[in-house]
């Protein structure tokens, strides 16, 4: 979940029954959620990925995708995806990963663990 001002946003997820490839708000002033109508590819049914804010983007990584190994940015002022693949070179790009965690430091997104 990340939040930007006064609203949080939750992205994909799974519980026993189902997966999820939804957005979710929850507005925290009247904690109020809903789904948020997107347009572009997202990354769809995704689980045990991270997501950090950066410039009110959403920048998601990793985790169970099926649709392949790409960085996705959610605009959360146009609800826009955009899907950015990652390359093949292991010495320039981390390899596939779940369960790991990221945060951003100036204009880098630093991915721990997996």
């Amino acid at each position: 979940m990340n939040i930007i001002g006064d609203t949080a946003y939750l992205i994909g997820g799974s519980c026993e029954s189902s997966e999820n490839e939804n957005v979710y708000t929850l507005y925290m002033n009247s904690f109020e959620w809903r789904i948020v109508k997107t347009s572009g590819e997202g990354p769809g049914a995704i689980e045990e990925h991270t997501a950090v804010v950066y410039n009110r983007n959403i920048v998601v990584y990793g985790g169970y995708c099926l649709k392949g190994r790409h960085v996705w940015i959610f605009n959360t002022e146009e609800k826009h995806w955009t899907c950015k693949p990652v390359g093949d070179d292991p010495r320039r790009f981390p390899q596939p990963r779940s369960g790991h965690a990221a945060c951003v430091i100036g204009e880098n997104m630093w991915v721990f663990g997996g």
